[in-house]
């Protein structure tokens, strides 16, 4: 059944299998789709797969640790930075293949390719040790992603050259062979429609590209395209496992705000803005209003006293002095000291 994912961020479809083939006793290949959800709190879909080196039990071991390690390392990283925090998933799972390798003399020597695509909104990250391939198929054409670490690709064969040629399965880097090891990793810009084939080489050694190119854009579902792969695989001989994830785009979360919701805050912030200025200036204003309001009726409760009557022209000096408030205040208290003077006298 192929997975779905639909939340705030990109909308993946995706579908995997994993087939022995003909000759091969043990399925050495090993994949793992995590999507995000609740329990693991992933922002990102993550792709991995991998195939295994050693013969007997050693391939199949090397395959599922290194897979488990890199997606446990992943999920637990505090690392912001999403290259950085895959690049770190890859040494850690190169640490944990190798330190089983030199512990248990069992699984001496194995090891194992790995190729994996990380997606976060409107980006994707391909990464690989080995000859396990990435490709995006993107406007009916087919684009190889990943770098292939084998000794007949890094003295420049062709496919065709390389599937006669008698070291053709000689690789050149792999996750726990050494204890130190340097992945490839490439950052493309996602686009709607995208699709990612992920495989080991179970697949690219029978079929073509431009095989793989017809059956990816022909009408049928992403989970028909996966088995008209696997059933090209087989046909062409099956001599080794062959293991094929195929992750679609449906609808991509841009990792930027879009231009109409930049402009719906603009206008909301300009609004706001506005409004603040127009609250502030009817404030001022009508401060200013209550303050000779108060200052007016304490004239006409108070009357004037005898240097007020002689300095009427120049009331203005009164109001625009602090002495003004200070008179408010302190005339009921000279109202009070008259009254006692008057009985006083009387």
């Amino acid at each position: 059944m192929p997975n779905y994912f639909i939340k705030r961020f990109t909308i993946v479809k995706a579908t995997a299998v994993s087939h022995k083939g003909k000759i091969r006793k043990n399925n050495e290949d090993y994949y793992r789709i995590v999507l995000p959800s609740s329990k693991n709190r992933l922002k990102e879909s993550i792709f991995v797969l991998a195939d295994g080196m050693g013969g007997h039990n050693k391939g199949d071991v090397a395959s599922k640790l290194a897979v488990h390690s890199f997606i446990d390392a992943y999920i637990h990283s505090e690392e912001k930075r999403l290259v950085t925090k895959i690049l770190n998933a890859l040494l850690s799972a190169n640490k944990s293949v190798y330190a089983r390798s030199m512990k248990d003399s069992r699984y001496a020597g194995m090891g194992t390719t790995i190729t994996l695509v990380v997606i976060y909104n409107d980006l994707a990250v391909i990464g690989n040790v080995g000859d396990s391939r990435v490709y995006l198929f993107r406007d009916a054409h087919l684009t190889q992603l990943s770098e292939d670490h084998s000794w007949v690709k890094e003295i420049g064969l062709s496919d065709e050259e390389a599937r006669k040629h008698p070291k053709r399965n000689v690789i050149t880097r792999t996750i726990g062979k050494n204890p130190e090891v340097t992945p490839y990793l490439q950052t493309i810009p996602l686009q709607k429609g995208d699709i990612f084939l992920l495989c080991s080489d179970g697949l690219t050694t029978h079929v073509a590209d431009q095989n793989i190119q017809k059956i990816l854009e022909s009408n049928v579902s992403l989970k028909d395209k996966q088995r008209l792969l696997l059933k090209l695989a087989l046909e062409g001989g099956g001599t080794d496992n062959i293991s094929i994830i195929l992750a679609q785009a449906i609808k991509i979360k841009s990792s930027k705000k879009s231009p109409k919701k930049r402009r719906i805050l603009g206008v909301l912030f300009l609004f706001f803005f506005i409004l603040s200025i127009v609250v502030g200036y009817w404030s001022y204003k009508e401060s200013n209003i209550l303050d000779l309001f108060f200052y007016s009726d304490s004239l006409n409760t108070h009357g004037s006293s005898p240097a007020d009557t002689n300095n009427q022209n120049d009331i203005s000096k009164i109001v625009t002095t602090d002495t003004t408030e200070t008179e408010i205040e302190s005339t009921p208290i000279q109202q009070k000291t008259n009254k006692k003077d008057n009985e006083q006298r009387q």
